[in-house]
């Protein structure tokens, strides 16, 4: 076994190898040297030390083995951290997974219920038309059979007095039997009532109970006061008992003339609202507590008095009525050029259908240019069938049509926040809902350190103009592969999000068109773009000049700006200003939404 040497050996055996004198002196003199000294010695001749001669006893055998466990329990926890982020990346995948089969299957749902509606509205014409040959063919084979029969002229006069007799006879059992079953319901109603009401009902005098001066009497009765008192009071006002006293003698004398006369009669209608009792009830101190009930408004609100008079003298007791009916429905009234926020679904629409709407909304681009207003229609997608259109000029045009909506809207939005930043910079305080929505935008615009100022820099429009004309150079007017398919305006790269592979990418590149779900998240994403990515800092820096001295953005003074947007780099800013000049995009610059909030007018 190999004998462990100390420090001192060590150094000495380094001093034979460097063949150090002095050190060779002093041992052969045998002079005892310290390692302190020894290693001095060393470094005045430059020789250097190796670590590993540096041991120690309790280093060795209890340090290190301390500091190896140590790190091997490190490691363990860093695997297990990985495992563990591992499992959560698979989670969020799966969800997402999950997430984005179901929107697919939805969406494929949702094209199919609109198929299946479009396919059943192709068939409803056909359908009509096979029905109306066939019934056209059967009254006309009636018809002709019927003409070319001879009848007997007795045995068609007694088959018709036959067919009326029957009618009659019908007619007559079924209204017989209405009238006894309500006469049989009301008995019924009037048995469960209690013995006061039974015994005002049972009255057979109908007329004394009409005349005024009985119901005077009844009103001096010194029973009023225990009436409003008691519960009893409130049967009473709401007088079920008109119903029952004057259906009774509708039931015995219907067929006298003079009687229905009687119950139609206006003076009856007048008797019963203008009622003398309210008169006589508030002269007493006791009047107070009855006007606070809420019994005369149950007794003016009564459908009572449509049953008895059927007359409109009850214009008084209705206004209220048709008050609430007017309120609850009101027929709207709005011009057709009236535009709300419109969002298209997926439709697969036809460029014809496209038109078609523009026109009944009246939706022109000369319009536009005139009041600087634009209607809210949001496209989810464009026209399959765009690239069909022969006229270069109205494609074009369709073209803005679509895209110029999408564009201001998300211009109108991020000036709103402009200004709600401006607000929260200058409070002193700010609440928890506002910190929320600060932290949300300095996310969404990419700002670190929470500096206000970056992200007020940062969050401005991107002109209409430009906008525009990129729109229109990378989807190619809105008929490329990557814009039909991907509802991609603006031709971003992604190398890790979904997109569509160029057809001309070469082998060693893996590059993707990124894909959007709806034409409004491409033109975000490239404003989001143009606002963030350090490639367009020369973009911003320009417009925040600007900003500064209080001029217009004029999308003319920020396309060169643009160069690293594509590989063409100054060819590529050259072709924007010349679509921006040729198509007059400036005039889009000033261009606003039409309010969404807008005058409706009630019908009478």
């Amino acid at each position: 076994m190999k004998k462990k040497l100390s420090y001192r050996d060590k150094l000495i055996e380094l001093a034979y190898i460097y063949d150090v004198k002095e050190i060779k002196e002093y041992v052969k003199s045998r002079k005892s040297l310290t390692s302190g000294q020894l290693e001095l010695i060393l470094k005045k001749n430059k020789i250097i030390i190796p670590k590993d001669y540096k041991s120690n006893f309790f280093r060795d055998t209890f340090v290190k083995p301390v500091s190896k466990v140590k790190l091997n329990l490190v490691e363990f926890k860093e695997n297990q951290i990985k495992a563990k982020n591992k499992l959560v990346r698979k989670a969020e995948n799966l969800k997402h997974d999950t997430k984005r089969n179901i929107n697919r299957s939805l969406h494929g749902l949702w094209v199919g219920l609109g198929n299946v509606g479009l396919n059943f509205l192709n068939i409803i014409p056909k359908l009509g038309k096979v029905v109306y040959v066939f019934f056209g063919d059967l009254f006309t084979d009636i018809f002709n059979a019927i003409y070319n029969q001879q009848f007997d002229p007795k045995k068609a006069k007694n088959v018709i007095i036959g067919f009326f007799v029957i009618v009659f006879s019908t007619s007559v059992i079924i209204g017989g039997l209405n009238y006894f079953g309500d006469e049989r319901l009301e008995t019924k109603k009037l048995e469960t009532k209690k013995p006061n009401v039974t015994k005002e009902v049972k009255k057979p005098e109908a007329k004394k109970e009409i005349k005024k001066p009985e119901a005077k009497k009844e009103i001096k009765k010194p029973e009023a006061k225990k009436e409003i008192k008691k519960p009893e009071a409130t049967k009473e006002v709401k007088k079920p008992e008109a119903k029952k006293e004057i259906k009774k003698p509708e039931a015995k004398k219907e067929i006298k003339k003079p009687e229905a006369k009687k119950e139609i009669k206006k003076p009856e209608a007048k008797k019963e609202i203008k009622k003398p009792e309210a008169k006589k009830e508030i002269k007493k101190p006791e009047a107070k507590k009855e006007i606070k009930k809420p019994e005369a408004k149950k007794e003016i609100k009564k459908p009572e008095a449509k049953k008895e008079i059927k007359k409109p003298e009850n214009k008084k007791k209705e206004v209220k009525k048709s008050e609430v009916k007017k309120e609850s429905k009101p027929e709207l009234k709005v011009k057709r050029k009236d535009v709300n926020e419109v969002v298209l679904p997926n439709l697969n629409l036809k460029t014809e259908t496209v038109l078609n709407l523009f026109k009944d909304v009246d939706y022109t681009l000369s319009g536009v240019r005139a009041d600087k207003l634009v209607k809210p229609i949001y496209f989810t997608q464009f026209p399959k069938d765009l690239e069909t259109i022969q006229s270069n000029k109205l494609k074009k045009e369709t073209f803005i049509q679509i895209v110029l909506p999408l564009v201001v809207a998300e211009n109108e939005r991020i000036l709103e926040d402009r200004d709600k930043l401006k607000i929260l910079s200058e409070k002193k305080f700010t609440t928890d809902l506002e910190k929320q929505w600060l932290r949300q935008k300095l996310l969404e615009y990419k700002v670190k350190k929470s500096d206000l100022d970056e992200l007020m820099y940062r969050m401005d429009i991107i002109p209409t103009s430009i906008a525009l004309a990129q729109a229109a150079k990378e989807s190619g007017w809105g008929t490329s592969r990557f814009a039909l398919e991907g509802n991609a305006i603006f031709g971003q790269w992604t190398w890790s999000g979904q997109g569509i592979a160029p057809l001309d990418r070469e082998s060693n590149k893996n590059h993707k068109i990124l894909k959007f779900p709806i034409l409004r998240a491409s033109v975000k994403a490239y404003q989001n773009n143009l606002n963030t990515h350090k490639s367009y800092k020369s973009f911003r820096d320009k417009r925040f000049k600007l900003r500064e001295k209080n001029n217009k953005l004029n999308g003319l003074e920020l396309t060169d700006t643009l160069k690293n947007y594509a590989q063409t780099g100054s060819e590529y800013t050259k072709i924007l200003n010349q679509i921006i000049k040729q198509n007059r995009l400036t005039d889009f610059e000033p261009v606003k939404l039409v309010g969404s909030v807008k005058q409706i007018e009630l019908s009478s």
